[in-house]
């Protein structure tokens, strides 16, 4: 299991799945009309685009929130569902979406597999992708739980910087967490306050029982969790 850190996703070596979260498709319609939209989504896609072919993937793992809107996806976004569609077909790989909750009502217009949570297998560990808005049942049955949905980000002086979150542990299940930043990097982050991550809070009972890690999309580690959260 390989985190892409400077490119904000998750490469499975041994099964050729890659992870990514948060693609928020549709994003920029309050901004300033369909041109941001548009803007936003070739990015974004271009981006994916050159991952698979970099990394020669043969299966997506979207962790959640794959369009922006709440409900039903708008027409823009259908189109760019559409879009992904092309791109999957046009490369010959699956892709499988973990719900998030972003994506209500989306099962109906997407030509692949939509799920609560996903398993896999990577460096001889289970791995658990879960989108991270809820806690469910089986979170604490794998060996390494990958999540995202907090856009998580380190406050410096004169900007931000999204984030990855690393924990590890010696004793319980999972072993490891993994918080994500997203792949869209035109989205708004926060930074990371445990007592309002439900998930995070489920696990995390102080630095005493977890080894940390706070590491920015620019490949510097900017401490622990603590210390980071501290500000």
């Amino acid at each position: 299991m390989h985190p892409l850190i400077s490119e904000r996703a998750i490469l499975l070596e041994d099964t050729q799945e890659l992870i990514v979260g948060e693609l928020h498709f549709g994003l920029g319609e309050g901004i300033n009309g369909t041109l941001v939209q548009q803007t936003i989504y070739k990015e974004t896609m271009a981006d994916l685009e050159r991952m698979i072919k970099k990394y020669d993937v043969k299966k997506l793992v979207i962790n959640g929130d794959l369009k922006d809107s709440i409900g039903i996806p708008t027409g823009f976004e259908i189109g760019m569902l559409k879009g992904l569609h092309r791109l999957l077909e046009e490369l010959s790989i699956e892709a499988v979406l973990v719900k998030g909750n972003h994506d209500g009502s989306i099962e109906r217009y997407i030509s692949f597999g939509c799920v609560k949570s996903y398993k896999t297998r990577g460096a001889s560990k289970n791995i658990l992708v879960i989108h991270g808005d809820s806690i469910l049942s089986d979170a604490n049955s794998c060996d390494v739980l990958v999540t995202a949905h907090l856009h998580p980000v380190v406050q410096l002086e004169k900007r931000r910087i999204f984030a990855w979150l690393f924990m590890t542990r010696t004793k319980g299940r999972p072993e490891e967490i993994i918080v994500m930043p997203p792949f869209n990097s035109f989205v708004g982050g926060a930074a990371i306050e445990v007592n309002r991550a439900p998930l995070l809070k489920k696990f995390y009972r102080g630095s005493r029982k977890w080894t940390t890690y706070v590491i920015g999309t620019d490949g510097l580690l900017y401490g622990d969790l603590e210390s980071v959260s501290r500000g």
